[in-house]
């Protein structure tokens, strides 16, 4: 037998899948025949590729935990401010009361003593 009354060879593999972006690309063209038989087809093409990530998702999730965690911190910075303004007003005028009533027992204290020294006066005078 003569070589070019041979069959002539197979055709080229597929192409292969994209990644996360386009699909592959289409297989390469069958070989040229003899003059026995023709070449065999080319492969199919590629698969799609995959859907693109989530990226903005964790960047809003991201955004939404800082603006908790300030609201979060601004309203205990909030409430911490208001106690201790509580507390400040609570204790002086507690402050206050204890010092007016500390006037008044002194000057019930001082009246008394000089009551009791004018009655020790008198009673010098009528002894």
């Amino acid at each position: 037998m003569l070589w070019f009354a041979r069959g002539g060879g197979g055709g080229g593999g597929g192409g292969g899948g994209g990644g996360g972006g386009g699909g592959g690309g289409g297989g390469g063209g069958g070989g040229g025949g003899g003059l026995g038989g023709g070449g065999g087809g080319g492969g199919g093409g590629g698969g799609g590729g995959g859907g693109g990530g989530g990226g903005l998702v964790v960047v809003l999730v991201v955004v939404l935990v800082v603006v908790v965690v300030v609201v979060v911190v601004v309203v205990v910075v909030v409430v911490v401010v208001v106690v201790v303004v509580v507390v400040v007003v609570v204790v002086v005028a507690a402050a206050a009361a204890a010092a007016a009533a500390a006037v008044a027992v002194a000057e019930a204290v001082a009246a008394a003593l000089q009551y009791q020294y004018l009655r020790m006066i008198k009673w010098e005078k009528v002894t």
